[in-house]
């Protein structure tokens, strides 16, 4: 999933537009990732070998910037800086003791040339934002798991997101399947209904042709239904 690119709106009275955009990442890589990573994107390094090199450089760095160097590597330069105050020139510098605000911090500058690459390979999406009382559809997929962009009438497919609960008594809620031009329709058969998971079964008297896979839940606060909408070419065929 590449990095997600959100439109919100504009509250701030000194900066233009009547959106802000503002961004989420696609989730944490941490260390033993990194390191599975890195041994798959070279064929002669082992996760061992990458766990390694990362320790021993770990270990240098800090042995170094503790001793008072500026260390500069691939992914920037790290060094210590002193803050605080004295009341003498040659008052002993206690960081962490005292009540003179004596501290040591960590610096980092970033690498502009890594700044500049990893930039230039950038990949973003445009991503709609919903409050979290909204339900938000993720994905629509096969029953193996599989995204799909066709699906045939009468099969069951899996509608994956975020809050998807709604009362399948009430016929205002639900899947609905919304023509290019024309109305929507709503599955009336379903196999799960749960908060991550709506297991619907696409209407047999669909026509061919492109969809969008609408969700509509309850009111939320005594306002009207609400509803998720999923933007995707998603072909009915017989």
């Amino acid at each position: 999933m590449p990095l997600r690119i959100i439109c919100k709106t504009n509250t701030l009275k000194n900066v233009p537009g009547k959106y802000l955009i503002c961004s989420r990442s696609a989730g944490l890589i941490d260390e033993d990732e990194l390191e599975k990573r890195m041994a798959e994107d070279n064929t002669t390094l082992t996760i061992g070998d990458a766990a390694l090199a990362m320790r021993v450089m770990r270990q240098v760095i800090v042995k170094l910037v503790s001793e008072g160097y500026k260390v500069k590597t691939p992914l920037g330069t790290f060094y210590l800086s002193a803050s605080g105050y004295a009341d003498s020139d040659m008052e002993e510098f206690l960081p962490g003791r005292g009540n003179k605000k004596h501290r040591l911090t960590l610096r980092t500058f970033r690498s502009k040339k890594l700044e500049a690459e990893i930039i230039k390979e950038a990949k973003w999406q445009h991503v709609e934002l919903f409050e979290n009382k909204y339900p938000v559809i993720q994905s629509v997929r096969s029953i193996q798991g599989a995204e799909i962009s066709s699906v045939r009438r009468g099969e069951m497919i899996h509608v994956t997101g975020r809050r998807l609960l709604f009362d399948e008594t009430v016929p205002t809620q639900g899947i609905f399947f919304k023509p290019e031009t024309g109305a929507a329709v709503r599955a009336d058969y379903y196999a799960c209904i749960r908060n991550s998971l709506v297991i619907p079964m696409v209407p047999p008297q669909l026509s061919e042709g492109i969809y969008s896979v609408i969700l509509v839940t309850h009111p939320v606060q005594r306002k009207e239904e609400q509803r998720s909408t999923l933007k995707c070419a998603l072909k009915i065929t017989f």
